[in-house]
């Protein structure tokens, strides 16, 4: 069996320990958060690049300020928690 196989459950493990060690210290809202800011930006470098075997795509100005507010209301949220 190739290397590259067990990436996946490595990866799945890897995220289940630090949801169940970021989650007690940032709470359940700034963690969802955070992954969804990084899945975005993940997602935009994919069609950007055309990783995959995706179709490459121009990330446009409306992309860029997606990814620019949903970062602003990250921030909203810590800063909140901080007070």
């Amino acid at each position: 069996m190739p290397v590259w196989l067990w990436a996946g459950g490595l990866i799945g493990t890897s995220l289940l320990v630090l949801t169940l060690l970021a989650v007690p210290r940032i709470g359940v809202t700034t963690f969802a958060a955070a992954v969804v800011c990084g899945q975005l930006i993940a997602a935009l470098a994919y069609d950007h690049t055309g990783a995959f075997g995706l179709e490459l795509r121009r990330i446009e100005i409306r992309d860029v300020a997606g990814v620019v507010l949903l970062l602003a209301g990250l921030l909203m949220i810590t800063g909140h928690q901080r007070n």
